[in-house]
C-alpha cells in the first residue's frame, strides 16, 4: 500500500493537464549540449519548430534519473530537444524516460510535500509499535531511531562500525522492525549505551539487574553482552569478564541473558555493552531489555519524536499474559489491558508516562498516528497512501502548486489562478466527508 512520488506527480501532471511523458528513441546525448530525441513529439508539436521552447524535461529512470533541465531549442523537424546546462552521463539505456512540462517540477513536487504535511490529520499514516517494554530502562532497545557507521541513538562504539537492517531474517521481532548490526574491526570490540549521554542508567545502582538481548552472529559464541560499572573511588565492576556460555549458535538468533547482577552503590558510570569478539565478524542485535527497578516512564520510539512533533498517542496496552521467558520475547501478544497515560516533554525527548506501575517485563503497545512523509527524498520514495485519497492529497498540491507559481503576474493570470484555485478547493470539500481518516479514540486521563 505505497506510492511512489513519481506516482504522486505524474497524477498531479494529469490533474493541472501538463502531461506528457515519452520515451527518448536514441541514447541521451552526452556532448556539451545536452540533446533529447523522440520521434513520438512530432504527435505533440502541431509541425511547429521552437514550440517546446522554454519548457522543462525531467528524466524520470536510467543513470540521469531526477534531473531536470530547461528546453532551449526545439527541431520539429528530427525531433529534437536541445537542453541547457552541462552534459549528462553516458546512460546505457536507448529508452529512458523523460517527462515534459510548462512548469518547474521543483514547484510540483514542493506542493505535494507541503499537501500531505496541511492534510494532516486528515489523512495520517497509523503507528502501531511494540517496542517498549515494562521496566525496561534503554532507550532505543529495539534500536529503530536511524544511526550513521559511527554510532546509534544512544550507542557508541570503537573499532565498530555501525549499520541498521531490514532485511528478512535479520531481525528478531514483528515484520517491518529492525536490528542493530555491528561488525568488529579489531578483536574483542563492542557497542555500549553509557551513563554520561543517558544518565537514567545511574538509577541502576545498588540493584539487582537482568540483561537480555537476541543476537544473530556470523561466527559460533562471537557475540556476548556485558554490564561495565565505575565508582566514585575507582573501583570498577564487569559483569562478566568473559562469556563462559558455548551456545552461542552461528547464523541463528540466539537469545542473551545476564541476569541478577548485583551493580555497586555510588556509581559514577554504568555501561551496558554489546560485544563481538572476531576482527571482521558480524553481529545482529535486536530488542535489548535491562530492568533493576520498575518504571512509570519510558522514552517514546522515534515515530512518536519525529515527525515536527505532531505525532499523536492514542492509545497504550500493557501485555498482561504470554509463553515466552521474559514473557515480552512473545512475537505477537494475545492478551493486553488498556492503560491509563499521558505524554510528557522531559530531557528534550517525549515520555510516556502510566498512570499505574506495572509487573516488569511485559511488552507495551503504542496505538496512535503521524503525518504522511515520504520514505526518502529521492523520486522512488514512497508514502503508505493509495486509492482514493490521492485524489485529496493532488486537489490540496494542486491548490498550493496554483499559489505557488501565481505571485508575479499580470491581474489577468492572477484571476485565472485564482478561479483554478477555488475550483479544486471545492474538489477537495467535495472529497473530504468520505476520504477522511477516522482517528483511533483517545485514552482519558483520570487523574492521579
Amino acid at each position: 500500500m505505497a506510492t511512489t512520488l513519481l506516482q504522486l506527480e505524474k497524477k498531479l501532471n494529469e490533474a493541472i493537464g501538463d502531461d506528457l511523458e515519452f520515451k527518448v528513441s536514441t541514447k541521451l546525448s552526452t556532448a556539451s549540449t545536452a540533446i533529447a530525441v523522440a520521434t513520438t513529439l512530432a504527435n505533440h508539436d502541431d509541425g511547429s519548430t521552437d514550440i517546446f521552447n522554454d519548457y522543462w524535461l525531467s528524466i524520470t529512470d536510467g543513470v540521469n534519473a531526477g534531473i531536470q533541465r530547461k528546453v532551449s531549442d526545439y527541431l520539429t523537424s528530427a525531433q529534437t530537444l536541445k537542453l541547457r546546462g552541462g552534459a549528462l552521463l553516458g546512460d546505457t539505456a536507448t529508452t529512458a524516460t523523460c517527462r515534459l512540462h510548462r512548469y518547474n517540477r521543483n514547484d510540483k513536487v514542493w506542493a505535494i510535500r507541503r499537501a500531505l504535511e496541511e492534510l494532516y490529520p486528515t489523512i495520517y499514516e497509523p503507528i502501531d509499535d511494540m517496542s517498549l517494554v515494562t521496566g525496561n530502562i534503554l532507550p532505543n532497545g529495539h534500536f529503530h531511531w536511524n544511526p550513521t557507521t559511527a554510532s546509534f541513538k544512544w550507542i557508541t562504539g570503537t573499532s565498530v562500525t555501525f549499520d541498521q537492517t531490514t532485511s528478512t531474517g535479520n531481525y528478531r521481532g514483528p515484520m517491518g522492525t529492525r536490528s542493530m548490526k555491528l561488525t568488529a574491526t579489531t578483536d574483542s570490540v563492542y557497542a555500549e549505551y553509557d551513563s554520561n549521554t543517558y544518565p537514567r542508567l545511574l538509577d541502576l545502582q545498588g540493584r539487582s539487574v537482568s540483561f537480555y538481548c537476541w543476537v544473530k552472529p556470523s561466527a559460533v559464541d562471537e557475540a556476548w553482552i556485558q554490564l561495565y560499572t565505575l565508582t566514585a573511588d575507582g573501583t570498577s565492576q564487569t559483569l562478566p569478564s568473559t562469556w563462559g556460555s558455548t551456545d552461542v549458535y552461528a547464523s541463528y538468533w540466539n537469545e542473551l541473558k545476564l541476569e541478577s547482577q548485583t551493580l555497586s552503590t555510588d556509581l559514577q558510570r554504568v555501561k551496558i555493552r554489546f560485544r563481538v569478539d572476531q576482527s571482521s565478524g558480524t553481529a545482529y542485535f535486536d530488542d535489548a531489555i535491562v530492568v533493576g527497578k520498575h518504571l512509570h516512564d519510558y522514552m517514546l520510539p522515534v515515530d512518536f519524536q519525529s515527525s515536527g512533533n505532531r505525532a499523536h498517542l492514542s492509545q497504550v496496552y500493557i501485555q498482561t499474559r504470554g509463553y515466552s521467558n521474559p514473557i515480552c520475547y512473545d512475537l505477537q501478544p494475545i492478551y493486553w489491558d488498556r492503560q491509563e497515560f499521558r505524554v510528557e516533554d522531559m530531557d528534550g525527548y517525549k515520555f510516556l508516562h502510566l498512570k499505574d506501575l506495572n509487573t516488569n517485563y511485559r511488552r507495551i503497545r503504542l496505538i496512535g498516528h503521524k503525518p504522511i512523509k515520504f520514505s526518502s527524498t529521492a523520486d522512488a520514495g514512497t508514502v503508505k497512501l493509495e486509492g482514493e485519497r490521492l485524489n485529496l492529497v493532488i486537489a490540496r498540491a494542486v491548490q498550493l502548486f496554483y499559489r505557488r507559481i501565481g505571485q508575479p503576474l499580470s491581474s489577468d493570470d492572477v484571476a485565472r489562478y485564482k478561479a483554478n484555485i477555488a475550483e479544486w478547493e471545492r474538489e477537495e470539500r467535495r472529497l473530504k466527508p468520505t476520504m477522511t481518516m477516522l482517528p483511533p479514540s483517545d485514552t482519558l486521563w483520570t487523574g492521579r
